[in-house]
């Protein structure tokens, strides 16, 4: 029986949006809804990574260190403590405080300070993404109090880093791996050490906990950015294209029967007919 749906592919459009002053992330996220966007973080910018053409001008752009841009997302890293009070690193790949547009347009211009300039992130936002923890848009980590080394190699760097985490999980982390492996690239850049970027000892906790995932190159990788800068793709369907489209098989069941009206023997009518039906799925 012939199925009465079809699926259609979606257009989608991208455009960057980018912002190097102090409220860059802000200004480059109220710009890129405002505008009907949605921005896309680190896995699914991957993922784009993954499948772009070196040919094409974007992928000529992502895979040439001479070329390339640094890619900063709203994907973050985020210090704080766990319900028990322990010490941890949250990356985060989905919106949060300082990426919800939804969130930050009730705030208040201090609240918006505190987030933008100061960089904090709170204690409540940090037990929210605690419960969204899935080793993929959301993974937790201890935090390392020691200077951890930014060179590796592809198989250090999958079994001894937090690539997965950086990334978006471990699949997403393989396929880094075996794409840059087929490119003959053996080393990876992960700037990843706790040290460097969490708050500083003689300031409190809360300060400067957040910074933003930064992607150079496929194979060089940094957790150090602020929320000043930004440079993210953000996407939209360019035509609001249904999903799926009903056919009307009805309609084409009686158009069937009337073209091959003159073509059928009569004696072959009733079963050619019957057949028709089971085909197009036509209730008796």
């Amino acid at each position: 029986m012939l199925k009465n749906t079809i699926t259609l592919a979606k257009l989608t459009e991208a455009k960057i949006f980018s912002s190097l002053h102090g409220n860059g992330l802000y200004d480059s996220l109220i710009e890129c809804k405002s505008e009907g966007f949605r921005p896309l973080f680190i896995p699914e910018f991957i993922d784009l990574v993954m499948n772009a053409e070196e040919e094409s001008e974007l992928g000529a752009r992502i895979w040439s260190s001479y070329l390339s841009y640094n890619w900063v997302t709203p994907s973050a890293k985020i210090f704080g403590k766990s319900k028990k009070g322990n010490k941890i690193v949250v990356y985060a790949h989905v919106p949060t405080l300082s990426s919800d547009i939804e969130r930050l347009s009730i705030k208040s211009e201090i609240e918006l300070y505190e987030i933008f300039t100061k960089r904090i992130t709170p204690q409540s936002e940090i037990e929210r993404l605690l419960e969204l923890e899935d080793n993929e848009n959301v993974c937790v980590h201890d935090y390392l109090d020691e200077k951890q080394k930014s060179k590796f190699t592809l198989g250090e760097a999958l079994e001894k880093t937090r690539l997965s985490s950086l990334v978006g999980g471990r699949n997403r982390a393989e396929k880094i791996i075996k794409k840059l492996e087929k490119k003959e690239i053996e080393t990876l850049e992960i700037n990843d050490s706790d040290i460097y970027c969490s708050p500083k000892p003689q300031t409190s906790e809360q300060y400067s906990n957040t910074r933003l995932i930064e992607l150079k190159t496929p194979w060089i990788i940094s957790s150090w950015n602020n929320l000043s800068r930004t440079f993210f793709l953000g996407v939209r369907d360019k035509y609001p294209v249904l999903e799926k489209a009903v056919l009307d098989f009805n309609s084409v069941f009686k158009q069937v029967c009337e073209v091959s009206e003159d073509y059928v023997p009569t004696r072959s009518k009733e079963e050619f007919v019957y057949n028709l039906k089971r085909l197009f799925g036509v209730k008796e």
